[in-house]
């Protein structure tokens, strides 16, 4: 179906310095292609619309936001988190899409090669328990000491700056596409990951 975006929302945060509005364009060869190459949004998108009906879409892509040093700068992803917060509110859904360990030559991480489920699930579990706790520093030592690739790892540092102090996490699913394909060689881990306010009533299913 078609998703309308929030245009308001948008421009909205074209006032963070940090934050680029990009309008899509599968013509224009003189830039790198970012949302016309980019899929994470994408495939949310259906079962968002199944789910929740008609809605209008804030499509953001985040990158590194690492200092000249190479590392997270906290300053930063507060600054994009300051921007994101000023476009919520309580009817709100934000959606941080990512995958968590990449295991296999072809993706440069393949720290064992013994036990390789159970140790990407250790792997896995680690990460998401910081995310649910949201531990944003011992996340960053996390990525720095096992330099696992998640691919989305900076929007899960702005998640943490965006939630709420009372917000409770809760994991709903996990998986390794090695379950899948039987190849032991090349493995990349999914969870869902669900983030609610226990003081405030659910609201309605749709």
């Amino acid at each position: 179906g078609l998703i309308p975006v929030d245009g308001k929302a948008i421009g909205h945060l074209n006032y963070c310095s940090l934050i680029n509005l990009r309008g899509v364009s599968y013509t224009n060869k003189r830039r790198p292609p970012l949302h016309e190459t980019e899929t994470s949004v994408e495939n949310v998108l259906p079962f968002l619309l199944e789910r929740m009906g008609p809605f209008f879409l804030v499509p953001i892509l985040v990158g590194d936001l690492k200092d000249l040093d190479g590392h997270y700068s906290a300053a930063r992803i507060e600054a994009v988190a300051d921007a994101i917060r000023g476009i919520m509110d309580e009817k709100t859904l934000l959606v941080v899409s990512t995958d968590f360990t990449h295991y296999g030559n072809d993706l440069s991480f393949r720290p064992f090669s013994e036990n390789v489920s159970e140790n990407i699930e250790q792997l896995d579990r680690q990460a998401i328990d910081l995310v649910i706790k949201r531990d944003f520093d011992g996340f960053i030592k996390y990525l720095e000491k096992t330099h696992n690739p998640i691919c989305g790892q900076a929007a899960l540092l702005i998640l943490m700056k965006l939630l709420p102090e009372q917000a409770r996490g809760q994991m709903l699913g996990y998986a390794q596409s090695m379950t899948k394909t039987k190849d032991p060689n090349r493995s990349v881990s999914y969870a869902a990951i669900n983030f609610y306010d226990p003081t405030q009533p659910p609201r309605p299913a749709i």
